[in-house]
């Protein structure tokens, strides 16, 4: 190979590698999410990021296992959380623009599941300027430690840190009237 030839292969190499690591996955923006995110945690719940924001595994302190699924597009299509008698699939569904719009949760249990659960809720999210601001859940079957009614989540964002992203939030139910406070801690590479 000649050395005008290796110039020219390193350098596609090079533009192919900076174009990689430019290049950020979908995935932290379903989670509203910017910049080099390595894992965050949220309740039980710990999220990790691989160096392209791609979230590769999850783990949960309901669940005893987490399987995450993207499709065609690289997006999350499905997230499945097992114990050992229940059963959580949730599919994801994004607009044109690649933005997630609509969840859909299935629960399932054995019947003589001592937390038996059966039902499907749809989550539909609106946003205002890029943040989450509503979700309407909507109900269809039994759960053990729900009611099946349908109610509405609406945000105020209270603190960001230094990437941008949000740390800590109030949640107003609207069937009720109730607010929780919700926090995030978010570790970067």
């Amino acid at each position: 190979m000649s050395f005008g030839k290796k110039i020219v292969n390193i350098a596609i190499l090079s533009f192919v590698v900076i174009l990689a690591s430019c290049s950020q996955s979908a995935d932290l923006a379903t989670f509203q999410l910017k910049g080099k995110v390595r894992k965050y945690v949220i309740n039980d719940d710990t999220l990790h990021f691989s160096r392209s924001g791609k979230l590769t595994s999850m783990s949960s302190g309901t669940y005893s296992d987490v399987y995450v699924n993207h499709d065609s597009d690289d997006n999350i299509s499905t997230i499945i959380c097992k114990t050992s008698d229940r059963t959580l699939t949730i599919q994801f569904v994004f607009d044109k623009k690649g933005q997630l719009i609509q969840t859909v949760e299935k629960c399932s249990s054995a019947r003589n599941a001592r937390n038996a659960c059966k039902r499907n809720e749809i989550i539909k999210y609106t946003y205002k300027n890029g943040l989450r601001h509503h979700e309407s859940h909507i109900f269809n079957g039994i759960n053990h430690d729900e009611e099946n009614r349908n109610y509405a989540i609406d945000y105020t964002y209270l603190a960001f840190d230094s990437n941008g992203n949000w740390t800590k939030r109030k949640l107003k139910y609207n069937n009720n009237g109730k607010e929780f406070i919700e926090q995030r801690e978010i570790f970067y590479y």
